[in-house]
Parts: structure tokens; sequence; C-alpha cells
């Protein structure tokens, strides 16, 4: 009875180390195939969901092992909430946060790496551009025409002059 005990633990331990491949429906281990130097910058470049390379050869980088999936990369992970603190802004660049932003309610990896866009934090500056990238090209051009419609007139504050900054 003991030595079946044992079995079952090892079991358990094995199964929880490993990644589920949907397209081919095969278990693989949960370890990186690249270098693991490789595969945190792939991360760091928002590549492990937009490239399906990175995403089969950087599993554990990626956090695509079964028992630890998530939306945004461990590498860029941060679960130290960003609500109440100084600065109001997204941890990993706005681009991937703007493309997970449907998941800000339901997955705290998305809110915390995401607070600005995922609208969990509120700049300390209450006329601002919350996406100043974005905004940039109105700013430069001095073309305010595209100030009336979405997205620019409720992310473009500051330089739209809309919202707090009418």
């Amino acid at each position: 009875m003991f030595k079946g005990f044992l079995v079952v633990a090892s079991l358990v331990v094995v199964t929880s180390a490993t990644a589920f491949n949907s397209e081919i429906g095969k278990r693989r281990r949960c370890q990186d195939i690249m270098m693991t130097t490789l595969c945190q910058q792939f991360a760091k470049e928002g590549k492990c969901y937009s490239e399906y390379w990175v995403e089969r050869n950087c599993i554990k980088t990626c956090g695509f092992c079964q028992e630890k999936r998530k939306l945004i990369p461990d590498v860029v992970l941060d679960d130290e909430p960003s609500i109440g603190k100084r600065e109001c802004k997204d941890k990993i660049d706005t681009k991937t946060c703007v493309k997970f932003q449907s998941r800000c309610g339901d997955n705290d990896s998305v809110k915390n790496n995401c607070p600005m866009t995922c609208g969990s934090c509120t700049p300390i500056e209450k006329c601002f551009d919350r996406f100043p990238e974005s905004c940039k090209l109105i700013a430069e051009t001095g073309d305010t025409s595209k100030c009336v419609d979405e997205p620019y007139r409720t992310n473009c504050y500051k330089t739209c002059r809309t919202g707090p900054c009418a």
C-alpha cells in the first residue's frame, strides 16, 4: 500500500510538469527547447502569442506548461498589483496589453501587467494621453479631426483636449 502511494505521487509530479500541444495532441515536458535567454528575449518582445515557432520552442518561459498557463509570459509577470502606486503605466508593451485587454476582468496577470490599459489604476496627472504613441500622429500633424472618433476621443485626452482636459 505504501509503494502504491509513492507511484501515484510520482505520476502527479510527472503530469504536472508537462505541456499540452492541442495541435498534435501530444504531451511535452515543461522546458524550453531553445536557450532560456533567447526565449526570455522573445517573451519580452511579446512573441509568445504572435509567433507559432516561439510558442512551441519556449514552452516554459512563455508560460505554456499545463499547470501554469497564463496569458502573458512568466518572464514579464509581476504579481504585485499597480493599484495605488504612484506610477500608472503598463509594465509590458502597450500593443500586447491592448491585444489582451478583453481579459482584464478575468485574468490577474493581464490586470497586473497592464494596469493602464485595463483601467485599474489612475494616473496622478488627470490630463493625459492613455496611449501616447497612438496619439502622436495627431499631435505631430495638428489634424484634430480624428478626435471626435473612438478610440481617439477617449484615449487621447491631452492631445484632443477631451475628457478631463476639455
